[in-house]
């Protein structure tokens, strides 16, 4: 499409900038297409590679918990996956220690799996399960008086069941939502984009005709 406008541009004639910009663009597309392929690639490995090392998986597993919006959503999924992974494990009859072994690894993120890690050593030590737990600064309040419950009570297993049928019922409705707001947005991206493409390839037909009606 942008070759076909740039035919139609008046000879001579000084571009703006906005046209100037679009037009750098689609060149670059069309004749250095392999320049976007080799940057794209190297970006993807670089990413992979800092993030497969111990200090990089880290700062990753942090940062997928504090990002606006979706690191919420990510934090109550991963809190939920504990809990339930936990819950059928204690039910089972599974010891605790090894249980909080397979809970940690069920939630998929190195940050939590370190602090369920240090739980469980703590455990060992005779300590409470909610104690340590609260430390770790990555549990809701909620959850920390759940099991504290549960642990004085003797229904541990139960009030896992609740804290992880809780925060799927959480991930759900933010789901939910989340999809519901994406949707305009994306679409409101999208007209932007292509208007303001559309508007920068009419400009310096707008001009020629403005300066010849003047």
């Amino acid at each position: 499409i942008v070759p076909i406008f740039v035919k139609m541009f008046p000879a001579g004639a000084e571009l703006p900038g906005p046209t100037l910009v679009v037009l750098a663009i689609s060149d670059s597309i069309r004749f250095r297409w392999y320049l976007w392929i080799v940057t794209l690639s190297l970006i993807v490995i670089l990413l992979r590679l800092a993030i497969t090392n111990p200090k990089g998986e880290l700062l990753w597993a942090r940062l997928k918990l504090r990002v606006p919006v979706f690191g919420p959503l990510m934090h109550k999924a991963t809190i939920a996956r504990f809990a339930r992974t936990l819950s059928t494990l204690l039910n089972g009859g599974i010891p605790v220690l090894q249980a909080l072994d397979a809970a940690g690894e069920a939630t998929g993120n190195l940050l939590i799996m370190n602090a369920v890690k240090a739980t469980k050593e703590k455990v060992e030590e005779g300590r409470s399960l909610a104690q340590p737990l609260e430390e770790s600064g990555l549990f809701t309040p909620m959850v920390i008086q759940m099991v504290a419950i549960g642990e004085e009570s003797g229904s541990l297993v139960a009030l896992l069941q609740r804290i992880a049928d809780f925060y799927e019922e959480e991930v759900s409705i933010m789901t939910k939502g989340l999809t519901a707001m994406l949707e305009p947005l994306l679409l409101v991206f999208v007209g932007l984009t292509v208007g303001g493409m559309v508007i920068a390839l009419y400009l310096p037909i707008f001009t020629a005709v403005t300066q010849v009606g003047m």
